[in-house]
């Protein structure tokens, strides 16, 4: 191609991939921040307690009353918002059950546990929520939004991350530690 056409032609097909790449790094670092977060809160509420000797709270929406409350909200707030923007695979036609509608669902319960805490375990002064809901409501609230959250989760971890036609032997090993956090999740939810 001694006109140029075929440089020009190499040229976009180039930025393509660079704009490809880039989709598919800012998808995983998405996901890669929302696993981290989810690691990170539980360990940091556990090493506060057991560092500052006031022990492993009976829960973790029992920080909310403690000096972590800034952790347990920002860190739930920063994962919804990464749950929000997380757009994942497009659904296949005919499949009802898609990344981002999970995603969303998982977003705004994070959020309602972030925002409407439980019932404190002593008299507080109510937080906004609570006192327009009522301490009962709020609490009400705040676990269903828990449970939004973590069902999202399970199925994230049960339907749409095992999906795939023919998976290689990595996939599948993946897949089984998909599963298993998906029935661990579901199993500690009905264990609450």
């Amino acid at each position: 191609m001694a006109n140029g056409t075929g440089d020009r032609h190499g040229d976009r097909l180039g930025a393509r991939q660079r704009a490809d790449n880039d989709l598919v790094l800012s998808f995983l670092r998405v996901r890669r921040a929302i696993g981290l977060l989810g690691f990170f809160l539980p360990a940091a509420l556990i090493l506060w307690g057991i560092v500052f000797g006031h022990g492993i709270l009976p829960s973790i929406s029992a920080s909310y009353y403690s000096p972590m409350r800034e952790i347990f909200v920002g860190t739930l707030c920063a994962n919804a918002v990464f749950l929000w923007s997380y757009e994942g695979y497009r659904p296949r036609p005919g499949e009802w059950l898609s990344d981002l509608m999970a995603g969303r669902a998982a977003s705004l319960g994070a959020l309602a546990v972030a925002l409407i805490p439980t019932a404190p375990g002593q008299p507080v002064a109510c937080t906004l929520s609570q006192c327009v809901l009522g301490f009962s409501a709020a609490s009400t609230l705040h676990w269903l939004g828990a449970a939004l959250f973590f069902g999202a989760l399970a199925l994230f971890c049960l339907v749409l991350f095992v999906r795939g036609a023919h998976p290689d032997p990595e996939k599948t090993a993946s897949n089984r530690i998909y599963r298993a956090c998906g029935w661990i999740i579901l199993a500690a939810l009905a264990l609450i």
